[in-house]
């Protein structure tokens, strides 16, 4: 992880009125994360120095502001607060979000009931009004467009999935877009918090559950991924589960990323993955 260069901690100085203690946060995937500790509070810095990521969504700090300021809005969810931002990365070199720190921590056990925690979350953020919120879905990885890379075994099955994301037929409710266990924050059986609002958009709930399914069997494996399905029951739609798991892949917009795409083990996960795909009623 690239610690913050100077601008950004002198940006981060003076909207907070003092100098902290800053520690990395492993795990997040779009911009990298520190906590701040000062005298009085503890705040997240969240800063997209990603060159590529930036181009691709240059707003991403617009859009995450948005959606937190949205959700507190509508609904009784517990969110990061805003503190401050630089949405170009003018003063702070970079596109940054500076946030307070939501409590709790993400699964590490799954269980039924906290399967039935994230559940209700979902339902939460599905009931938000999309009404005036600026991001709509789009298709990272549309159907018509994809093809099995030269190192899936299976082309049979990969075509099977692309056919069934294809079918997949959008709603139109508010979505966090990635909504999965790592970004549901819990204590003690409770949820306290909800954080990376990055891809909130109004779209297909099917997603959020397919989403939230790919991620445990990625994570815990089949039979854990089994439970959360039962639990989930008329929520899940194995459509939207396809269009998620295609989404696994990078962009196909470019060609050689996909065919250059992970490790050997990361290959064969994709494939034993989307086999379990199959068996969903």
């Amino acid at each position: 992880m690239t610690g913050p260069n100077s601008d950004l901690r002198s940006w981060v100085d003076r909207q907070t009125g003092s100098a902290g203690a800053w520690t990395a946060i492993e795990g997040a995937t779009t911009g990298q994360l520190w906590k701040l500790e000062l005298a009085d509070q503890t705040l997240v810095i969240k800063a997209f120095m990603n060159p590529w990521f930036v181009a691709e969504y240059p707003d991403c700090v617009e859009h995450a502001v948005e959606a937190m300021v949205h959700v507190e809005r509508h609904s009784s969810l517990a969110v990061p607060a805003v503190v401050a931002a630089d949405p170009t990365g003018s003063i702070a070199g970079c596109p940054v979000l500076i946030m307070t720190m939501a409590q709790g921590a993400p699964m590490v056990v799954p269980t039924r009931r906290l399967f039935d925690r994230i559940i209700d979350v979902a339902e939460q953020i599905h009931a938000i009004p999309g009404n005036g919120f600026s991001w709509m879905h789009h298709r990272y990885n549309e159907p018509s467009g994809v093809f099995a890379p030269s190192w899936f075994s299976d082309p049979g099955l990969f075509a099977e999935l692309a056919a069934r994301s294809a079918a997949a037929v959008s709603d139109e409710a508010f979505i966090h877009r990635d909504f999965h266990p790592g970004n549901v924050l819990i204590s003690d059986d409770v949820v306290t918090g909800v954080v990376d609002w990055d891809y909130a958009c109004v779209g297909p709930s099917g997603e959020d559950y397919g989403r939230t399914w790919l991620n445990l069997a990625n994570d815990f494996g089949e039979q854990i991924s089994r439970v959360f399905a039962s639990r989930a029951a008329r929520r899940l739609d194995p459509l939207w589960v396809a269009a998620s798991w295609l989404d696994w892949l990078p962009f196909y917009e470019n060609a050689d990323q996909v065919e250059q795409w992970g490790t050997g083990t990361d290959r064969r996960r994709l494939e034993e993955v989307g086999r379990w795909i199959t068996d969903l009623a």
